[in-house]
Order: C-alpha cells, then structure tokens, then sequence
C-alpha cells in the first residue's frame, strides 16, 4: 500500500466503530470448508462483525483485529480475510482469554483445543507435521493440509499455546 493510501486509509472514520459488543463465542474452524464458523478466507472484513467489535483501535488501518474475549486474531490483506490465530494460552501481556476452539478434519473428526492439548494429541489428530521446529522458548508444529498452513505453538512442556491458519499461498 502507498504511503499517501495508508495516511488517507488512517484518517478514515473505522468502519467497526458502531459494530455492538458481542458475547464470547465457541470458535469451530473445518479444515475440509477451510472455514472459521462460517467465514473463510477472502471474505471481507465486514463478515468479523459477528465477533462484535474488535479490541483494538483502528483495525482496518492496522489490518489487524483483536478480539480478546474470544482469543481471536484475524489479520487483513487488502481489507479480505488471510490470518487467523487462536489464542490458547497468552503470556499475559495480551489479555486475551482462551479460544473455545474446535477443530473439525475432512471426516467430520473434532478435537477441542485448550491449554491442555498436547503435541501427541495434535499428532494423533492430523498425523506427523511436515516439520518441527524447536528452540529455549517453545515448538512449533508446521502442518500442509488442505492447501492450508497451519502452526501449532507449543510451550516447553509441549502443551498448546496458539494454531495460526493461513492460506498456503500466502507468506506470514
């Protein structure tokens, strides 16, 4: 986006600025839809007004939305949908609380993600990740499936922290 884009884009009323406060709500993403209860990615950002309205200021401008009581965070690329990332477990600088989140396979299988769910249950769910990447802070879970990216960020004692979902054509 051009720097004069991004000025105009800053001045702009937020278009979330009358979008009503919504309950926390149970997130359910199918890996078969390639769907986050009933979005996908591409729509545009208008279709996160059933999360309410986000956490952050100015989150066209930032493309980034933040909802904390749902531990959601949606990024933006040319104002469509092409992050999510479910907050499991947050290092307490955040305030998000812990996305209620199912996760549903291409067979219709659901596993319920928490700060309980352990690599090997993640493993038992998908099979083996394409890669593993390890370091003093915590594990990372790479998986390819369905032509998605998805990231399982584990702490040391290899209980899930966050799942971040993008498209597998796109870089984050």
């Amino acid at each position: 986006m051009s720097f004069l884009k991004r000025i105009i884009e800053f001045f702009k009323s937020d278009p979330t600025r009358n979008w009503p406060a919504m309950p926390r709500k149970s997130l359910k993403f199918s890996l078969a839809d390639k769907t986050l209860n009933g979005m996908t990615f591409g729509h545009s950002f208008e279709a996160l007004e059933i999360f309410g309205k986000p956490d952050n200021e100015m989150p066209i401008y930032d493309k980034t939305f933040h909802y904390l009581r749902h531990g959601l965070i949606v990024e933006l690329d040319d104002q469509k949908i092409d992050f999510f990332a479910f907050i499991i477990q947050d290092d307490a600088k955040e305030g998000f609380a812990e996305a209620q989140t199912t996760l549903v396979d291409a067979d219709g299988k659901t596993i319920i993600l928490s700060k309980n769910s352990a690599k090997n249950d993640l493993v038992a769910f998908l099979g083996d990740p394409q890669k593993i990447d390890e370091d003093e802070v915590e594990i990372i879970l790479f998986f390819d499936i369905n032509d998605l990216k998805i990231e399982f960020e584990l702490d040391l004692s290899q209980k899930l922290k966050r799942m971040n979902v993008f498209p597998a054509s796109k870089i984050h």
